[in-house]
């Protein structure tokens, strides 16, 4: 999709030879759970727009427990204390969007977010559900939607409802349908737009980032990674600076597990595809735009206060009308133990990637690859049906497991 203009460049709706007029094309008319992908658009989207964090931001990576008191499990069961929310986006921490969105947003509030985002799909109990976070809602929700919600992203914060056609001529070459201009509205300032690109770009290029297999030889890639419930669904929702992309793959339409399997090819997928639309169309490089609402800041990682000398620090954007005021009352111990360590890459596919927070301690994506321990996922199949999986139940009946990422640090 071509976010500035809301028209789809390509859709592909199924494997093999169209033998059917008016056939599934599962990009537009399959729903399916989302995973991950939708942290951002219903958790990090929302409370960073309202000002209510900042990529800088520490939350508390710890046990947690949704309203009803069902656990929110991080993949590997562990957690590694307050966490910065740009790290948390790279690794996809499963008890940082839900308390985003609980502690930041509001579950109402999210659910409003994700209408101007386009979706269609969700239902009355979604809205109330904290599960949305994770990407368990009630019907799951469609390909076309999701790549124009991340193109919003791209597009500045600005949504554009997808254009499949452009005019309808008769033989005389009137036109009867003109559907050249899209529809649209402001869904988030351009600044949290930026953010968000920001912290996405870590997904891809961040040593323990999930996305890593769609990285681009020659242009720059933000993208966000989601799986549900034994690989039953992957999912990648990516951008460069010219075009949106999102690939779905599943377990057939039977819902399939997926589990010990790779958990990375659609990924390749995404990236090949686009490395293709590059060549063909001599696209140059080109860095994504910093907006001048965005300004950056020397921050204490531990408090998300303006640095002072004592303090371990990093430069992290902000929006100009969420900076950072006041300053950190320093650390007064040796800087290596404040000051991550970088993760260690691995070219085994299957081995989950491991980061370190700034006291040391490890962590993880949602799960493993390679069909290692993975936690139950949100959501159920695409026809509405919660009761087929194992995740937790919310209080509206609607499942509310961890999110299962892969964890290879090649991907």
């Amino acid at each position: 999709m071509d976010q500035y203009t809301g028209q789809v460049k390509a859709i592909v709706g199924g494997r093999g030879e169209k033998k059917s007029s008016l056939s599934l094309n599962r990009a537009t008319d399959s729903a399916r759970q989302p995973g991950s992908c939708f942290k951002i658009l219903a958790a990090y989207a929302p409370a960073l727009n309202e000002g209510k964090i900042t990529l800088a931001t520490t939350i508390d990576d710890e046990e947690y427990e949704y309203k009803n008191g069902q656990s929110v499990n991080n993949w590997d069961k562990k957690y590694i204390g307050p966490t910065r929310v740009r790290y948390g986006i790279e690794h996809s921490m499963n008890v940082l969007a839900v308390k985003t969105l609980t502690d930041y947003v509001g579950e109402t509030e999210s659910y409003d977010y994700l209408l101007d985002f386009g979706f269609t799909t969700l239902t009355e109990d979604d809205k109330y559900s904290q599960a949305k976070a994770l990407g368990g809602i009630t019907n799951g929700v469609y390909n076309i939607e999701m790549t124009a919600a991340y193109a919003a992203i791209a597009n500045g914060g600005t949504y554009m409802k997808p254009i499949l056609y452009t005019q309808v001529l008769d033989h005389e070459g009137n036109v009867l349908l003109d559907n050249t201009t899209p529809e649209t509205h402001e869904v988030l300032k351009d600044s949290t737009a930026y953010l968000l690109t920001s912290a996405m770009e870590d997904v891809v290029n961040g040593a323990g980032g999930t996305g890593g297999s769609a990285r681009l030889s020659n242009m720059p890639v933000a993208a966000k990674t989601g799986t549900s419930q034994e690989s039953r669904d992957l999912w990648i929702s990516a951008f460069t600076p010219y075009y949106t992309a999102s690939v779905w793959g599943g377990g057939y339409d039977e819902h399939k597990t997926m589990d010990r399997l790779s958990q990375n090819w659609h990924q390749k997928l995404w990236r090949n595809i686009m490395e293709r639309i590059q060549d063909t169309k001599g696209l140059e490089y080109k860095d994504f735009e910093i907006p001048s609402s965005v300004e950056e800041k020397t921050v204490c990682t531990k408090t998300g206060l303006l640095a002072t000398s004592s303090c371990p620090a990093i430069t992290e954007y902000f929006s100009k009308d969420n900076v950072p005021t006041k300053s950190c009352s320093g650390h007064y111990f040796a800087p290596s133990e404040y000051y991550e360590k970088d993760d260690t890459e691995s070219s085994d596919e299957t081995t989950p990637a491991t980061g370190t927070d700034s006291s040391g301690a490890t962590s993880s994506p949602d799960s493993s690859s390679g069909g290692t321990t993975t936690e139950p996922a949100a959501g159920g199949d695409s026809g509405g049906t919660t009761g087929t999986t194992t995740g937790d139940t919310d209080t509206s009946g609607s499942t509310t497991g961890s999110d299962t990422e892969s964890g290879s640090t090649t991907q």
